[in-house]
């Protein structure tokens, strides 16, 4: 994944003070103590551009602000709620129950992000997020919609 490494120096706003960077490495573990993560960041011209009083070169010990920024990727997310051991079940055009086994990209609270270009699902797939006592395969369905999943749904990238 390509990242976008802003680097600016933080204190005057009159000082027009930016570089780009490039994150170099990741810390191997997470520091216990503060819920960090170290990140290594290079700029590759830290003195170019150099305007006196307007634009200082980047020197050790500035304190600056690093932002990272990367594309957003299109996803399939679905409520966790909808996750039935590895399958999803789904409503088909005659709302006759289907199941259809998904491949999960990670987990992040009550959403679940599938892997998009291996999933059954499609856009626009009416999923059922409660339980289906007796599940049966094609058996026919009486639906009601669940706002509260759908706001989830919408808008879906990561």
């Amino acid at each position: 994944m390509q990242l976008d490494v802003d680097v600016a120096l933080v204190g005057d706003q009159a000082l027009d003070a930016r570089w780009q960077g490039q994150l170099e490495q990741i810390s191997a573990a997470i520091d216990p103590t503060r819920n960090t993560l170290g990140l290594l960041v290079s700029v590759s011209d830290p003195y170019g551009n150099i305007i006196p009083g307007k634009r200082p070169p980047l020197i050790k010990g500035m304190y600056v602000a690093v932002t990272f920024t990367a594309p957003a990727i299109e996803a399939m997310v679905i409520p966790r709620s909808a996750l039935h051991e590895g399958r999803v079940y789904v409503a088909d055009e005659q709302s006759r129950l289907a199941i259809k086994p998904v491949d999960i990209d990670f987990i992040d609270g009550e959403s679940v992000v599938l892997l998009s270009a291996q999933s059954a699902l499609q856009p626009g797939d009416r999923i059922i997020t409660s339980d289906v006592i007796p599940l049966i395969p094609g058996m026919p369905l009486t639906l009601s919609a669940d706002v509260e999943a759908s706001d989830t749904a919408d808008g879906a990238t990561r």
